[in-house]
């Protein structure tokens, strides 16, 4: 007698963003040649994701939030019979970074009172961070809008140049009160135009030992 029940792992795309769904499918079947009892069917889901939904089209099926996992019971599945599970997971804010992750299902069966343990294939998925953000450069920060800090530096900057040269007088304080007017905009400009979109670095996260 050949006895080889198995379980199958598929899912929908092949890379997903944070707040983005991915569907994982789990096809159990009895390929062997007489009926399989106490079937239970495991999925440890990993941190990234947050269970959405449940489906299956035998048995009963569970979500354990605590374990982020899922569970299925089936009584039996005769010989040749096929039941699909589809698990349905959000992409959540923990998943910062852009690597592969993998997904393995196992599978607990009994034949003529005895159990086996059976995995499903390990199936990779891309997660795709925010794009990181770094400083190109600065062009021109002084702006015609961030003339509300600029220009009055400028001109602070000069009363105090002029104070020192035609009055002999201190004009130190107006001279660094102006460069402070004209850091603001500088700043400002660091912040909102040069700062561009980049690429984050990709890594490879191997997960297929964790249960």
């Amino acid at each position: 007698m050949s006895y080889v029940p198995s379980v199958e792992m598929s899912v929908n795309k092949q890379s997903a963003k944070i707040g983005e769904g991915v569907a994982f499918t789990l096809v159990v079947a009895n390929n062997s040649d007489q009926s399989v009892q106490e079937i239970l069917v495991t999925n440890p889901i990993l941190s990234f994701f947050n269970i959405d939904n449940l489906e299956t089209t035998k048995g009963i099926a569970e979500i354990d939030p605590g374990s982020n996992s899922v569970t299925v019971v089936m009584d039996a599945l005769e010989k040749g019979e096929v039941a699909e599970i589809t698990i349905v997971v959000v992409v959540n804010e923990t998943a910062n970074f852009t690597g592969e992750v993998s997904n393995t299902a196992y599978m607990r069966y009994e034949i003529d009172g005895i159990m086996y343990i059976v995995s499903s294939n390990k199936i990779n998925l891309l997660i795709e961070a925010e794009p990181a953000r770094c400083i190109n450069g600065l062009d021109s920060p002084i702006s015609f809008g961030n003339l509300g800090f600029g220009l009055p530096g400028i001109l602070t900057c000069g009363y105090g140049i002029w104070v020192r040269i035609r009055k002999k007088q201190d004009g130190l304080w107006y001279i660094a009160a102006g460069l402070i007017l004209l850091l603001i905009p500088m700043i400002y400009y660091v912040f909102d135009h040069a700062i561009q979109p980049t690429q984050a670095s990709h890594v490879y996260i191997d997960f297929s030992g964790c249960r």
